[in-house]
This record gives structure tokens, C-alpha cells and sequence, in this order.
């Protein structure tokens, strides 16, 4: 027979208190699930509540917290900076080994670990990942799967992280704009970090609390910087009457925000200004471009050394068979 739902409801409160204790009744109020109940008051009321019904829920519910513990959006916020950066280079075009996930990944980690432990620590996660399906590997070639690739582009905060981008162009991309905490990445970001002068400017503005935008020159930040050196010193009241900064002459603007630097002084030009705080910002040993784009990474990587690192999570108990 069938059971109407509304029946179902009306009668739920009898039977809640209905129940002696040890009686299949009195736990049948823990589960809120339809099936269970018309399963429950289709069985003959006279005869034995069959207890392994609440069993096979158990299982039912057990899987599905599984399948929503192991989809690619809970994944994805599981994964810390130096388990996303692996994943990010398995889902790349073709794929990667082992050697070739420690060879393009050890640089970012190399002031961390020895390449013993680097080894270890990727074969470690990359078992996970195996395990929990999201890559694949075919003669030593480790390639992300489809929840694989969801799960990168979660991270990455980018749904164009699919598996026809070439390491080199998601590492300054993607990856970049992932460790410079973008939220918007779209070509225009993306294009922006690929220009050395755009690089400095976003590191910058990220740095300094400044609203993030493509196209500034280095007149534009060092006019921008000029007031954050002044609210430092004076106060937010500061920037009502300042405006946008223009008003500043090139030379009083560049002593301003020259006073930003570990060592204050007169940069003499706004390009040499803003390359050096852009690199002290990130603690970058050298100026140019390569040095900033490693000391970003890097910085991003070594977020998570203490907690995370050689770790990898602990993955849900499958629902029994």
C-alpha cells in the first residue's frame, strides 16, 4: 500500500513516545527520511520492525556525507597553498610525474625542506589525490581527472584552469593571482601580472591596502603611495582634502612615498621607486621580474609549512558495502 506523506506526519509524534526502551520505535524519531517511514508503516503493526533497516540508513546517509566530503568544491577548501600548487601542476597540459612535480615545485620550497623531505612530501599528496580520485596515473604520468580539474580551478579561483595551460603560464597567471589573494581573475588580471611594471603595481596596491586595478603607471601608484604615506603619518582625515594625490609635484610625491621603504629617500625616479617597494614588499632578493614572481610564491607556500605541509587529510570512512 502506499502511505501519504501527510499521514506520515500526522502520526510521527504517537509514535515518538509510543516506544519502550530497546524498541526499534523509539529510534525511528532520529531519522528524518520519508522512504524510511512508508518502509516502517507499510510492514504489518503487529509484526517485528525489521532493525536493519536503520542500518541500511546509516550506510545511505554515511555515503552520501562521503560523496559530499570527497566532491570538488569540500576538496578544494581542504586544500592548503602547497597541496593546491601540486594539484594546479598535475591538472597543466599533460599532466606530470613525480620528478617533474618536484623538479617545477622545488624552488618554491627549497628554503623549507631538503629535497629528501620535498620527495616525500609530494609523494604523499599525490597518493591522496590518487586516492581520492581526483588524477589518475598511467606508466609513472599522473594526469587530473575531471573532479581533479574542478577541484584546481576551485582553488585557483579561475574556471579556464583546465588541462590545456602549460605549467609555465599557470604558474605566472593562476598561481600568482591565487597567492596575491585575487578574487576576480579574469583576462585582464591575468594580462596585468604578465607585465612586469603590472606585476609591481598589483603587489603593491595588494601590499598597501589599495583598490586593485589594471593599467596603472608608476606615476599612478607612486601618486597613490604619496597619500598612504601621508594617512601613515597624519591620519585617514588626510585623504579628504589630498584627493587622488595629483597634486603632489613628481618629486614631492616620490620623497612621500619614499618614506614607505625600510629605508627612506629619494628614489629619483618613479620606476625605480615603485621597483623597490614592490620587492621589499615580498621580501625579494633581487628587482627584477623572475625574483618578485618567486619571492610571491614562495611567501604563498610558506604560509602553511607549520600545519599542513607533510600532511595530508585524513580521508572519510566509506559507507560499508
Amino acid at each position: 500500500m502506499h502511505v501519504n506523506r501527510t499521514i506520515i506526519t500526522m502520526i510521527t509524534p504517537v509514535i515518538r513516545t509510543s516506544g519502550r526502551s530497546g524498541d526499534p520505535f523509539v529510534q525511528i524519531h532520529k531519522v528524518q527520511d520519508f522512504e524510511l517511514w512508508q518502509r516502517v508503516l507499510e510492514s504489518p503493526l503487529s509484526g517485528h520492525v525489521n532493525p536493519a533497516w536503520f542500518k541500511d540508513e546509516e550506510a545511505r546517509r554515511m555515503s552520501v556525507a562521503t560523496k559530499k566530503s570527497h566532491s570538488p568544491k569540500a576538496v578544494s577548501m581542504e586544500l592548503s597553498a602547497v597541496r593546491g600548487a601540486i594539484l594546479a601542476r598535475i591538472a597543466c597540459s599533460g599532466g606530470a610525474t613525480r620528478a617533474q612535480i618536484v623538479k617545477d615545485l622545488g624552488p618554491l620550497v627549497s628554503h623549507k625542506l631538503s629535497p629528501a623531505e620535498w620527495r616525500e612530501t609530494v609523494g604523499t599528496h599525490t597518493a591522496s589525490f590518487l586516492e581520492l580520485g581526483l588524477c589518475k596515473e598511467t606508466r609513472g604520468k599522473i594526469r587530473a581527472s575531471n573532479k581533479g580539474n574542478t577541484a584546481a580551478e576551485a582553488f585557483l579561483r579561475s574556471k579556464n584552469a583546465k588541462s590545456t595551460i602549460s605549467w609555465a603560464d599557470l604558474r605566472d597567471g593562476r598561481l600568482m593571482a591565487r597567492a596575491l589573494d585575487l578574487d576576480r581573475i579574469g583576462p585582464t588580471i591575468l594580462d596585468t601580472l604578465a607585465k612586469p611594471e603590472g606585476l609591481r603595481a598589483i603587489i603593491l596596491q595588494k601590499s598597501f591596502g589599495l583598490k586593485v586595478k589594471s593599467g596603472q603607471t608608476a606615476s599612478n601608484m607612486r601618486a597613490a603611495l604619496a597619500l598612504v604615506a601621508l594617512e601613515r603619518a597624519f591620519g585617514n582625515k588626510i585623504k579628504t582634502g589630498l584627493g587622488s594625490g595629483g597634486g603632489f609635484s613628481a618629486k614631492a610625491g616620490r620623497l612621500l612615498a619614499g618614506q614607505l621603504s625600510s629605508k627612506p629617500r629619494d628614489f629619483g625616479t618613479d620606476v625605480r621607486l615603485i621597483t623597490a617597494l614592490a620587492a621589499e614588499a615580498v621580501d625579494a632578493r633581487q628587482t627584477d621580474t623572475e625574483a618578485l614572481r618567486l619571492a610571491v610564491l614562495r611567501r604563498f607556500i610558506s604560509q602553511d609549512f607549520s600545519k599542513t605541509l607533510g600532511k595530508a587529510p585524513k580521508i572519510s570512512a566509506r559507507a560499508p558495502a
